[in-house]
């Protein structure tokens, strides 16, 4: 489990009601964590071992981000809090991999996949506190002499302690650190922990005001409202048995021919996706399922004020949800779906917090007993399509403000990070099926699918696996 009891460990600030629900969802096996993958390459082979780089390079960052040195002090379901410990043993984060099968870089990585498989169906143990709730996968390639080290690191964490854009921060943090771990040895991997403030929670860092109307609305769906006739959400929610997992990758020509597209016909990545993946399921659905609901994740990071920034770790996002009739993509793909999407995410963005899911959250006397109520329920959302953009940790901003290309260590080593993925375990309670997007420095967008054993049929999200793809590279236009 990850709450533990009281303990007489340093208190930092009570747990926001967001990062309760992930606790408690955690611990009931609803929802188990969330990751990100980078492709690391070094141009030299550096004069300290990997494991030795790897655990230098993490001290810094445990130095940048207070959150990943604490633990979850429960005195009761409603008062649970952060508590920071004395020191981190590194040792306890990290698991050195190597590949059984060379990887050529090109398609999908399934050793990755399976590993990553693997993860969002391991649970976090808190054992006497003392262990807080994240870990590193390195995935290390075979040595070559001609070449530096080469290795996929995950970086995988509670969702309480890292949102979406909290991991991808993470691996900017440690493609830094990297560059002065290549030639500064670490004397211990207990790493004493930095006494800085820990940043706030969600509830304390924004308003997320409820108007009465929405407030009404909200209250009326919920006694009187009945389910909307059409809708395909799966099987009812139950406690995540098997949460299964593959990514897809786009090659990086097509990536950037499908954003032009889409730009072409004014609408963003995300909402286009979000359309492609619901007229692929209405197509494998049987005709009695007209309705999709799409639950959409938001950053409110652009509304908070510092110490938050685009590089912290934390929980600070919100959600709406987005619905789409079989009857508007009767002939597949459209583009006037895909502009009323993004039409919906401009009118989200513009209440800047206001009048959402989230922020109704308040009103619920007890999490822990919602989420328990949740088990054996329908849920309300068929699919969700989790993007965190564009992420090239290589550059840099220089002091005008433009970006520049990272500099390589004192030894002259340089450090890149290349490919990305994001993942992240089923979450029972909300969406059927999960796509996790993300577009790293070489350019291709990955696409990462998830989804939990006997939620949905198997055969129908392969087929939608395999079709995705296929359809971006349609929409994307001739190849040139």
């Amino acid at each position: 489990m990850t709450l533990i009891a009281n303990t007489d460990l340093e208190k930092l600030r009570p747990a926001g009601r967001l990062e309760r629900y992930f606790m408690y969802c955690h611990d009931l096996g609803l929802y188990l964590n969330v990751g990100a993958t980078g492709y690391y390459s070094c141009s030299n082979t550096p004069s300290l071992s990997l494991q030795s780089i790897i655990y230098a390079a993490l001290a810094t960052v445990l130095a940048q981000h207070p959150v990943l040195s604490t633990v979850f002090v429960s005195e009761s379901s409603s008062n649970v809090f952060y508590s920071r410990l004395p020191a981190v043993d590194l040792t306890h984060h990290v698991n050195f991999i190597q590949r059984q099968q060379p990887y050529d870089g090109v398609g999908r990585d399934i050793e990755l996949d399976e590993l990553l498989e693997k993860q969002h169906n391991t649970k976090f143990e808190q054992v006497n506190g003392a262990t807080p709730c994240w870990r590193l996968m390195i995935l290390n390639d075979q040595e070559s002499p001609s070449s530096g080290p080469k290795f996929a690191a995950t970086y995988v964490s509670h969702h309480s302690i890292s949102d979406g854009m909290s991991v991808m921060a993470f691996h900017k943090s440690f493609l830094t650190a990297l560059k002065t771990a290549s030639n500064v040895p670490l004397s211990s991997t207990v790493v004493t922990s930095q006494k800085v403030p820990m940043l706030p929670s969600l509830d304390t860092a924004i308003k997320l005001p409820i108007s009465a109307k929405y407030m009404a609305k909200a209250l009326y769906s919920e006694v009187f409202a009945s389910r909307p006739k059409g809708l395909w959400t799966g099987e009812p929610t139950q406690v995540v048995t098997a949460t299964h997992f593959q990514s897809r990758v786009i090659p990086a020509d097509r990536t950037s021919a499908f954003a032009a597209q889409c730009k072409k016909n004014q609408t963003t990545v995300t909402a286009a996706l979000q359309t492609l993946v619901a007229a692929t399921l209405f197509e494998l659905l049987p005709p009695q399922f007209t309705r999709l609901n799409t639950e959409v994740s938001v950053s409110l990071r652009r509304w908070l004020k510092d110490p938050i920034d685009t590089l912290s770790l934390g929980m600070w996002l919100a959600t709406y949800e987005d619905p789409y009739e079989r009857r508007q993509q009767a002939q597949g793909f459209s583009w006037d779906e895909a502009r009323r999407s993004r039409q919906l995410a401009l009118e989200f963005l513009a209440r800047e917090g206001r009048d959402s899911e989230i922020g109704m959250m308040r009103f619920l006397p007890d999490i822990e007993s919602y989420c328990k109520s949740r088990i054996g329920k329908k849920r309300d959302k068929s699919f969700e399509v989790s993007s965190v953009g564009v992420h090239d940790h290589n550059k840099e901003e220089r002091d005008d403000g433009k970006a520049g290309i990272q500099k390589g260590d004192a030894t002259g080593n340089e450090w890149r990070i290349g490919r990305m993925i994001f993942s992240q375990s089923s979450h029972a309670p909300a969406s059927a099926i999960t796509v996790s997007v993300v577009t790293g420095a070489d350019g291709c967008c990955v696409l990462g699918f998830t989804w939990q054993e006997g939620s949905v049929s198997k055969g129908m999200v392969e087929k939608l696996i395999d079709l995705v793809p296929i359809k971006i590279l349609e929409l994307s236009g001739p190849v040139s």
